[in-house]
């Protein structure tokens, strides 16, 4: 049977009133609501009833418990699902299937309808998002939802640039180090020179070793006598004695 066919069969069978309003939004397993702040079908009806054709009925949709998706109609039927019989929640849903959800689980349908609506964070896992904060121009803090992929891929961009970053920084030290030594040689170089240029300068100068006068032997004068012997060499000449 092909799918508009099952659609059609649980339609019929399924539905109390012949309409495309959602009957209950309570997953049938557990009885959580899926849609916090959107009416039931009965309540609705009542509510398009009283409503006039210009204002409609308003409603609020979000919550922490909020899981409105479609996924592909097999994998729905093989959770022994039909199209109009109830809503899952997503925790109900992978215990029928006995697997986690992916991605490619979802139908296209609800990328376009779904996908950006408030969900819950293992929905929005499931289906390959997540949640990415912000500032606005007047400096909220808001979120926004992206694809998952290209948060892995701006991060791996953001640890790309800082190790190159860190790297530059690295050798930019390096480079710094070694012109700091090289400054502090010059600079102990010029000041070494410095002071020995100057203590040259200001030194007292040496004293030169001046030459000490030297008797000059004068010639003996007057006749050479045995007391002028004995007086100038202190002893007699031929051992003999005074």
């Amino acid at each position: 049977m092909s799918r508009r066919k099952r659609e059609q069969q649980s339609f019929k069978t399924d539905k109390a009133v012949a309409d495309n309003i959602v009957e209950s939004w309570l997953c049938i397993d557990c009885g959580v609501n899926t849609a916090p702040g959107l009416l039931s079908g009965p309540d609705l009806r009542l509510a398009l009833a009283l409503a006039s054709d210009d204002d409609g009925v308003s409603q609020t949709f979000g919550g922490d418990t909020a899981e409105v998706y479609t996924v592909k109609s097999s994998l729905w039927a093989a959770a022994g699902m039909r199209a109009w019989n109830g809503c899952l929640c997503i925790g109900c849903l992978e215990k029928r299937l006995g697997r986690q959800l992916r991605p490619q689980d979802f139908d296209r349908e609800d990328e376009r309808a779904f996908a950006r609506l408030p969900s819950t964070d293992r929905l929005l896992d499931r289906r390959g998002l997540c949640k990415m904060p912000f500032l606005t121009d007047e400096g909220e803090e808001r979120e926004m939802v992206i694809d998952k992929r290209q948060t892995e891929e701006a991060s791996q961009a953001w640890r790309t640039s800082a190790l190159a970053l860190r790297g530059r920084r690295a050798v930019s030290d390096t480079h710094q180090m070694k012109h700091a030594l090289v400054c502090a040689g010059v600079l102990l170089f010029t000041t070494t020179l410095a002071g020995c240029v100057s203590s040259q300068r200001f030194a007292a100068p040496a004293r030169q070793p001046q030459a000490v006068p030297q008797a000059v032997p004068q010639a003996p004068s007057g006749p050479f006598t045995r007391e002028r012997e004995d007086r100038e060499f202190g002893q007699p000449l031929n051992g003999g004695e005074q």
